[in-house]
């Protein structure tokens, strides 16, 4: 099906579909904007270490200490922190969580642990 646009042009309605799906965010993931946090707590690094990074992030051949994929070593505050820019929420580590982009080959992280991680980073992102 084609409709005119503005200029009297016809548009094919498949590529108006996909504007409307990437335009409305749906095409490239979730939106920070769509994350609720506001009931969350702000976690300790030794706690998102514990149950976020040893677990889903510094796996064997991911980003350990003993070949840390892209140079990046999870195990220990000052390697996460290559990846954190304190209270930037555009830092590395939480846009790859939140774009569900890491981590790769694993499940998704929950909107509960990006919480966690959204709040860690915006309080400072501070070594307990």
């Amino acid at each position: 099906m084609n409709l005119k646009d503005s200029k009297g042009r016809f548009m094919n309605i498949k590529i108006l579909g996909l504007s409307v799906l990437i335009a409305s965010g749906s095409f490239f993931g979730a939106c920070s904007s769509e994350l609720d946090c506001t009931t969350t707590e702000t976690p300790t690094f030794t706690t998102l270490n514990t149950n976020i990074f040893t677990v889903s992030c510094s796996t064997s051949e991911c980003h350990d200490s003993t070949s840390p994929a892209g140079s990046y070593d999870m195990t220990t505050y000052a390697g996460v922190m290559d990846n954190v820019t304190a209270s930037d929420l555009a830092s590395a580590l939480y846009t790859n969580v939140l774009s569900d982009a890491m981590p790769q080959g694993g499940p998704a992280l929950s909107d509960a642990q990006k919480c966690q991680i959204n709040k860690w980073i915006a309080a400072g992102a501070p070594n307990d």
